[in-house]
């Protein structure tokens, strides 16, 4: 049986409501990325007004000098923005792997904080280095900060965690870290993208130190993760008037004196139906789900794993 044909713009958003935060993180990158490419084709390509693209594009890229105090918001939307191929893909593949690799060992709320922490460390490093050195005048643009501090944190996590390289083969993660920190001290020295290099370094600092404080028992994901669900709880919809599915767990059902002798026992579901040790689990975590954030934030599959555990009483 065919599945149902979705557009890919359905795809996409299946993608931020139910996909990883490191798919999420690529899709913003890659989004951003096609939307300076249509804009460079309509600016530069047909209208034949490069300058006009420039000032676009520089309109979200970090600047060097002061300019950065009329434009605060470049702080953070620098870390989004790409240019040239071969830049976009060789950092959303390190982020794919090291972002996938961080979800192993950490939750993956965790991710979006350290991303963005990164980033902004990364954007302040090089503007303090850009005014200590007048020289280095230019913008910064790319996810390679936050990217750093992924690596970073992974590495500080587990530094003896091996991934397998390509021509190379299996690498541990602090020799890969000590590498990254060559290149880019050697970027420095030969004098090459070392505003970039610099922010890099920020960024891997920043991922070092947040795990170093989580480790001690400061989540600084924590603040991030609850500013965001603020912020988006004010666009958030008002929820539709429709009667309220609930469903209790076992344990809070009627007392055995209050229950009639064909009640569900602690190992059946609220539908009477015997479950395994596994779904019951499952089944927990979804109750969790729907007690925190409501009925309508259960996935697709979510909601037919409910629907089928009811159809097989």
């Amino acid at each position: 049986m065919y599945g149902k044909n979705t557009s890919i713009i359905e795809d996409i958003r299946n993608q931020f409501r139910s996909g990883s935060m490191t798919n999420r993180l690529i899709l913003v990158n890659i989004i951003v990325f096609v939307g300076l490419l249509l804009v460079k084709i309509v600016l530069a390509g047909f209208m034949q007004h490069p300058d006009w693209y420039q000032t676009f594009k520089n309109f979200f890229t970090l600047p060097s000098g002061l300019r950065v105090l009329l434009k605060p918001w470049t702080l953070f939307s620098y870390m989004f923005v790409h240019e040239g191929f071969l830049h976009i893909i060789f950092n959303l593949l390190i982020l794919y792997w090291f972002g996938n690799i961080f979800t192993i060992f950490l939750n993956e709320k965790k991710l979006l904080p350290l991303y963005v922490y990164g980033g902004l460390a990364g954007g302040i490093v090089y503007w303090l280095i850009a005014q200590i050195y007048p020289s280095m005048n230019g913008v910064l643009l790319g996810a390679s900060a936050s990217i750093m501090a992924i690596v970073f944190a992974v590495t500080t996590l587990s530094p003896d965690y091996v991934i397998r390289l390509m021509f190379i083969g299996n690498v541990r993660l602090k020799y890969l870290a000590l590498a990254l920190i060559l290149f880019d001290l050697m970027g420095i020295a030969f004098m090459s993208n070392t505003g970039g290099h610099f922010a890099h370094l920020g960024g891997g600092l920043l991922g070092f130190v947040f795990i170093k404080q989580l480790q001690a028992g400061n989540d600084w994901s924590v603040p991030f993760n609850r500013l965001v669900n603020r912020v988006s709880g004010v666009f958030k919809p008002a929820p539709k008037t429709q009667p309220r599915v609930v469903y209790r767990r076992p344990s809070q059902a009627k007392t055995a004196s209050q229950q009639p002798a064909s009640a569900p026992t602690a190992s059946s579901t609220p539908y009477g139906r015997k479950v395994t040790k596994d779904q019951q689990g499952r089944i927990d975590e979804i109750l969790d789900k729907i007690s925190q954030s409501g009925y309508e934030s259960l996935t697709r599959e979510e909601k037919e794993f409910l629907f089928r555990l009811k159809d097989d009483k």
